[in-house]
């Protein structure tokens, strides 16, 4: 700290000095030359040209601002990660034999340990560190120990944890496509697909849609999943209107059969008596109670054939068979169904390679030429977004209303001490213009904007005023003493250049250590300290001459209106 600086004191043996007060000293010096011979003249240029300065920096915010907006500088909600687990995801037709399954998560499996052999780290072992193949449920993709794991014959799924990031010449990117490669194709799949495991909070795609009319939001699914393939980089697409098991469908009456007095509902009514069960009887046993069912032998329940055999009885009493009654046709009936207000729904997911396209350019373009026409052109069909998009619409959407209030909580604090109304402003001026720092720093480090990035340039709103309120302070103690304003507000930024400078500098110097760190964990924050380290750095700029020049143009509005200054 500097104020610690000021007490230290020279150690001196006869006429040589401590090393550490000659390198003060010289420091001391060069900061004072530049000062005095650099800062000062330049300061006063401002200051005379004031609404100049204004205007010169309201510039370089609207280009930042540009450069975001016009997608220059891509956003993404989740900073890029490298992950060290990734996971294949299988699906088979439902019905599908467990055997069939297990061959093909065996099959998974030794394609990834072919790839992990294939690739090794510095230490010459293979990538791939350890490998987790289940069949008939899929725990990783909830977690382990979570309510409802999927669970089912027709699932799969293979987990490989790579060797860290910074031991491995390999991307999990690159692994998942060589990974792919060495499958091939599988007969019969539903959905393989793959993902690294990361912070991210799920596909970058996840449109569901709702209508009554289920055949036209089976054609909008199928529209958007054949747009969706056109994109670049987009892949893993997948839906959740997925067929079911084999069944047979009742849903035609013979002309014999309404002839007897049957209809759908006593058939169906009947088929269930006969394989599932009539309740006859309630037993008590103790504090328990038994039901009494009636129903057909269960070697006559065992296969679709028995199904045949069903004999019904009509109003009358006679019994005749369920062929001279109703038609059945073979069917594949849905896996499952979902609904929105009382409204079938559909999922459609997909997945954005970020090496080859940028989530939010992808879905704002699939929005503008996709979506915005689809209830036109599927009338009843409506749309929204879930998983990332969602997320990243919620989450902008309350940083946003809890920055006012942040804003409005830091003008309030100052406002007391300063005892002013106006005086806060031209200490919060410095807030929007961290912006320009934090995105210039975003480029310099080839990095894309995330929500990390947001929630630095938020806390760089608090850090940044500190500078602008101690020369403010410094400019009110002083300003009666000097005579005159502008000679004020001149010797107060020479007389903070020092505290400030050394803040600045020493508060990015801090964060170098994260800028630079390339473990897995860490680098999910190095957005945040990006847009705090080089924001601080350009509000050193923003504190040195255009809080003083606004505080001049503040002075001027008062002269203007006759406001009186305190």
């Amino acid at each position: 700290m500097p104020a610690h600086l000021a007490l230290l004191k020279p150690h001196i043996e006869g006429d040589k000095v401590n090393i550490i007060f000659r390198i003060q000293r010289r420091v001391a010096g060069g900061l004072e030359s530049f000062v005095q011979g650099v800062y000062k003249p330049f300061l006063m240029s401002c200051l005379r040209h004031r609404y100049s300065v204004w205007a010169v920096f309201v510039a370089l915010l609207m280009a930042v601002t540009g450069l975001v907006m016009g997608k220059w500088v891509p956003f993404e909600f989740m900073p890029k990660v490298e992950g060290d687990v990734v996971t294949a995801k299988l699906e088979m037709p439902k019905g599908v034999p467990f055997s069939i399954t297990e061959e093909e998560i065996e099959r998974i499996e030794k394609a990834a340990q072919a790839v992990g052999a294939r690739y090794l780290d510095k230490e010459g072992e293979p990538v791939s560190v350890h490998i987790l193949a289940t069949s008939g449920t899929q725990p990783f993709q909830m977690g382990f120990g979570a309510e409802r794991i999927p669970i089912g014959s027709n699932l799969g799924e293979v987990t490989v944890e790579l060797s860290p990031a910074a031991e491995r010449n390999i991307s999990a990117d690159e692994f998942i496509a060589a990974w792919r490669d060495e499958i091939g194709l599988i007969a019969g799949v539903v959905e393989l697909s793959f993902r690294q495991e990361t912070g991210a909070s799920g596909n970058a795609i996840d449109i569901e849609i709702s209508g009554r009319d289920l055949g036209m939001l089976k054609q909008a699914a199928q529209y958007i999943t054949r747009e969706l393939n056109g994109y670049a980089g987009v892949k893993d697409i997948s839906t959740d209107n997925r067929k079911g098991k084999r069944e047979l469908i009742y849903d035609q009456i013979t002309p014999a059969g309404r002839a007897m007095g049957f209809s759908l509902q006593t058939v169906a009514r009947q088929i269930r008596q006969s394989f599932y069960g009539e309740e006859i009887q309630r037993i008590q046993r103790g504090r328990d109670e038994v039901k009494v069912m009636v129903r057909y032998p269960a070697d006559e329940r065992r296969s679709i054939e028995n199904l045949e055999n069903v004999r019904l009885k009509t109003p009358k009493g006679d019994e005749v068979p369920i062929t001279e009654v109703a038609s059945a046709r073979p069917q594949r009936g849905p896996a499952s169904i979902h609904r929105v207000d009382r409204k079938r729904s559909i999922k459609i997911s997909a997945d954005v390679d970020r090496a080859k396209a940028n989530a939010n350019e992808v879905v704002s373009r699939f929005n503008d030429e996709v979506l915005a026409g689809l209830s036109v052109q599927f009338p009843g069909v409506s749309w929204d977004y879930l998983g990332e998009q969602k997320d990243q619409k919620d989450s902008i959407s309350e940083m946003g209303v809890k920055f006012i209030f942040a804003l409005l909580g830091i003008y309030v604090l100052m406002a007391i001490p300063l005892k002013s109304y106006i005086q806060p402003v031209i200490v919060m001026s410095v807030i929007p213009f961290g912006i320009v720092g934090a995105v210039a720093g975003h480029i310099l480090m080839g990095m894309d904007l995330s929500i990390m990035s947001l929630c630095g340039i938020i806390a760089l709103a608090g850090v940044v005023v500190n500078d602008s309120l101690v020369l403010v302070e410094y400019v009110n103690r002083h300003r009666k003493e000097e005579g005159s304003l502008i000679k004020a507000v001149h010797n107060a930024g020479a007389a903070r250049f020092r505290p400030i400078l050394l803040t600045s500098l020493t508060t990015f110097a801090g964060l170098m250590p994260m800028l630079i760190e390339t473990d897995m964990q860490a680098r999910f924050l190095v957005p945040m300290a990006v847009s705090l380290g080089f924001g601080i750095l350009f509000a050193t700029f923003i504190t040195l001459l255009l809080v003083p020049s606004v505080y001049m143009m503040l002075e001027d509005v008062k002269r203007l209106f006759g406001m009186k200054s305190k």
